[in-house]
């Protein structure tokens, strides 16, 4: 126990004696009042969702593209529909006419084959017409019958025309260049056009879906008008062909309502990457996809993919939008485990009365999720790195400005140390020039009662040991007289200097702290009737010197 006792007394002693500078103390000030802003503009910053804005910037541009695409793919798509329309109404007349002319029905087209190349050359004309001046990159027409009906495979082939433009970019469309794909070569020549490499003579539709589609929905709704029979075919890659799209077709139906074939237009994954890829100067991997969706679920495999530099394939499989991710955006997970994050919305590729109404495509603008998580955190770590570095400078100007505001103060104190407090220059800090004009009012009362007590002992003749009895030394006879209004703790003090320990060695004799010794100080001060220890050890001196003995005696008892 008494150790421990000795252990709190030597720390409370070490406590009381520890000091801290005007400068560090100012700073720590500062650093708090930094701080204390610093944290009141971070949650002001995190209330008013400054740390979101990468997020919500984000946001706002993929639902900027999406706004965007969305309107030239539904324009875009809806005039190619207008014109699929007109062309199967076009082409179903010039077809009547030349039946006509040649005495033929349109049910009876199998029947001669040797006519077909006649008829698919009379069309040629208006197909060119089509594909050039309308943003496509390919028109066709396949009719119902084939220029070999004895071959093995007749029944999965039919005659037709593809024409492709290879340059679906080309800002002039007239001037792009066309090639021949599907139909007989003969037609080809006479109209100029090189065949591909991938020519062959007849359409093979074993596996299109599109031919009998359909054929098949204009052959149960013979009442619809054109403007209602037109469809939109999912992504079809020809057999032999190189590039897959999407087939815009529309039935040929002759003024008998036979149904005998169908023509329309092609838009590439090439057309649709040049012309509706979305912006990427923010996001490289961003990308764009047109396809069928089903419960939340779009399947690209049937749909294109524009803007693709992140995607090695032409789809990306079934991509599931799983709900709200962040900002108002979606959540996507492919097939393959894939992680998008974007948003989709509503292309309405029919009329109201159409059998395929009820097929619902749309378009959604994607990016991985990790790069979408990079920008958002990116943007919050440079914010991050702007209030830090705020408040960094902000604690450099701390440290200047303490150094600089408490340096006049710490040369004045210096100057007090060394100088008369009379004769220091003003410092032009009002709470320093009043503290030397004090010192300095001291100073001439200290001077004046000096000047006091010499004329006193001049006049008493006496010598220094006898002054103590002198009557006419009232101050100090009032101090002496005083010392008996002491309390024991003030008289134990008193004692203590008059045998010349300081402060800091009286705190440790009477295990005190030096707060309590002040204290003490400031009462005996009163009760002595002096303003200073300065003042006090004067008269301690005169005491020690011989002055007033008698008064001396019983007081130091």
């Amino acid at each position: 126990m008494a150790m421990l006792r000795e252990a709190f007394l030597v720390w409370r002693t070490s406590k009381d004696q520890r000091t801290t500078s005007l400068q560090l103390r100012l700073f720590a000030f500062f650093s708090l009042f930094i701080l204390a802003l610093g944290l009141a503009l971070y949650f002001v910053m995190a209330i008013s969702g400054v740390f979101d804005a990468g997020a919500t910037e984000s946001r706002v541009w993929v639902e900027n593209e999406l706004e965007h695409l969305t309107s030239n793919v539904s324009t875009d798509f809806g005039k190619l529909s207008l014109q699929a329309t007109f062309l199967a109404g076009q082409l179903s007349a010039d077809i009547d006419a030349w039946l006509e002319k040649n005495q033929m029905s349109a049910d009876a087209l199998q029947k001669h084959p040797e006519q077909l190349e006649s008829l698919l050359s009379a069309q040629m004309n208006t197909l060119l017409s089509a594909l050039k001046n309308n943003k496509c990159s390919g028109a066709y027409i396949i009719l119902d019958a084939t220029v070999n009906p004895e071959r093995e495979q007749a029944a999965d082939s039919r005659a037709g025309i593809f024409l492709k433009r290879t340059e679906p970019n080309a800002i002039n469309l007239l001037s792009s260049k066309i090639h021949y794909l599907r139909g007989p070569a003969s037609i080809a020549r006479e109209n100029g056009i090189g065949l591909l490499g991938q020519w062959q003579l007849e359409f093979d539709v074993r596996d299109a879906d599109f031919y009998s589609t359909t054929l098949e929905t204009a052959r149960k709704n013979k009442h619809l008008s054109l403007s209602r029979l037109y469809y939109w075919s999912d992504r079809v890659l020809l057999t032999g062909n190189s590039e897959s799209g999407l087939l815009l077709c529309a039935p040929l139906i002759s003024r008998d309502a036979t149904v005998y074939g169908i023509c329309g237009m092609e838009v590439s994954s090439m057309l649709f990457k040049l012309e509706y890829s979305p912006e990427n100067s923010h996001y490289p991997r961003i990308f764009s996809t047109l396809a069928p969706m089903d419960d939340g679920v779009l399947d690209t495999d049937a749909g294109l993919i524009a803007g693709n530099s992140y995607l090695t394939n032409p789809s990306a499989g079934q991509i599931a939008a799983k709900g709200d991710a962040c900002s108002g955006l979606f959540f996507y997970r492919a097939e393959e485990e894939a992680a998008y994050i974007g948003a989709h919305g509503t292309i309405k590729l029919y009329p109201k009365g159409s059998p395929y109404q009820n097929q619902a495509w749309s378009l959604a603008v994607l990016m991985p999720a990790q790069d979408w998580y990079a920008a958002a955190r990116g943007n919050r770590l440079l914010l991050y790195g702007v209030v830090l570095g705020l408040l960094g400078l902000s604690l450099l100007l701390a440290v200047f400005t303490s150094r600089r505001y408490i340096r006049p103060v710490v040369t004045a104190l210096d100057r007090i140390k060394s100088e008369s407090h009379g004769t220091i220059e003003k410092t032009k800090i009002a709470e320093i020039d009043d503290l030397l004009e004090y010192l300095a009012a001291q100073d001439e009362h200290r001077s004046a009662l000096a000047a006091e007590l010499e004329k006193t002992r001049r006049q008493a003749a006496v010598p220094p040991d006898e002054e103590a009895a002198a009557p006419n030394l009232s101050a100090y006879e009032a101090f002496v007289h005083n010392i008996g209004t002491l309390s024991t703790a003030e008289r134990a003090v008193f004692n203590l200097y008059m045998k010349g320990h300081t402060a800091k060695e009286i705190s440790e004799l009477l295990y005190i702290s030096i707060n309590t010794i002040k204290t003490h100080n400031k009462r005996i001060y009163t009760k002595l009737n002096v303003t200073s220890r300065k003042e006090l050890m004067v008269y301690v001196q005169m005491m020690g010197n011989g002055l007033g003995e008698e008064a001396q005696g019983p007081c130091m008892n």
